[in-house]
């Protein structure tokens, strides 16, 4: 790695090793340990450089030992066929070189993730599902460990690879353990992606919807549940995380769309309570326009508990 010009010989050596099975995946790791390991002192001898020149700039005679925050290092303890549908996309990220380290003058060979992304996993990647789907998949959660453990800010395009290889490997079973023991981070586009595979594996809706959770997407919580027309969960959340501040517009709309009476009585019977809570009143205000749900609560149950009078 000290050579020059020896990166794309390794990233070629790399792809070969993923590539064949007679390589031990043990080996595989050791491998990514030992990139991981250089590329992590490629990014804090850039910061120390950073800091010198800072320093020295300043008229300071010493200098901190704490490294800088970095974009690449994250603190953090190391991590203890079925068809993929129409609307399931895959879309690599744009490369770019403001992210690289590689092209540092100290450094002559630094393979970083977008290297090992686009000229290892990449290439080997196809929509169709073969032996080399497994060995892939196997490979690359081996280098997303070994990201975490040198703790290196894991890219969301890898992430997305590897659940895609679950999905084509019939190994969706597995999303729950990645995501238990943060081999997979949460974000907001993992989230997305599990919500998108319910169709494929059931669970994955719930593991959706727990990231969510951890990360506080509450309003797109309530957008999901909306959707499916799972309106008293959302009075649930609603009321848990006291989003007051919420339209009762499109939740009424969608309890009066499902004509089930029960639904909608119990929905405006809730957000007439939340008026009174928030503003002392029981009164929509004018802004939230929903005079004609009003008018349809009154005239299915005040007339016609009136008229049983």
């Amino acid at each position: 790695m000290h050579r020059s010009g020896a990166k794309k010989i390794i990233l070629k050596t790399l792809r070969s090793t993923i590539e064949q099975p007679k390589n031990s995946l043990k080996s595989v790791a050791e491998i990514f340990d030992i990139v991981n390991r250089s590329y992590v002192e490629a990014i804090k001898s850039r910061s120390e450089a950073e800091r010198s020149q800072v320093s020295s700039s300043t008229s300071v005679s010493t200098l901190n030992p704490t490294i800088p925050n970095s974009p690449y290092l994250v603190p953090g303890t190391p991590p203890s066929p079925l068809n993929i549908p129409r609307d399931f996309k895959f879309h690599p990220p744009t490369r770019t070189s403001s992210t690289s380290v590689s092209k540092l003058p100290f450094v002559k060979s630094v393979i970083d993730q977008e290297d090992i992304f686009y000229y290892v996993f990449l290439p080997s990647y196809s929509d169709e599902f073969s032996l080399r789907s497994q060995r892939l998949m196997q490979c690359l959660r081996l280098y997303i460990v070994s990201l975490h453990i040198h703790f290196i800010q894991v890219s969301s395009s890898l992430f997305e690879l590897l659940i895609r290889l679950f999905s084509q490997c019939n190994c969706l079973d597995q999303l729950d353990m990645c995501i238990r023991y943060n081999v997979i981070d949460d974000s907001v586009m993992i989230a997305k992606m599990l919500i998108g595979l319910e169709n494929l594996y059931k669970p994955a809706y719930i593991l959706g919807l727990d990231m969510y959770h951890r990360l506080g997407e509450d309003e797109e919580i309530l957008k999901i549940l909306l959707k499916r027309n799972e309106l008293l969960a959302a009075c649930t959340i609603i009321r848990k995380k006291w989003l007051v501040s919420c339209s009762p517009r499109p939740f009424l709309e969608a309890a009066w769309n499902s004509k089930d009476m029960q639904v909608f009585y119990t929905l405006y019977n809730f957000f007439v309570q939340r008026n009174f809570v928030l503003r002392n009143s029981y009164d929509f205000t004018p802004q939230e326009n929903c005079e004609e749900f009003v008018g349809y609560y009154n005239e299915c149950f005040i007339k016609q508990r009136g008229k049983t009078d």
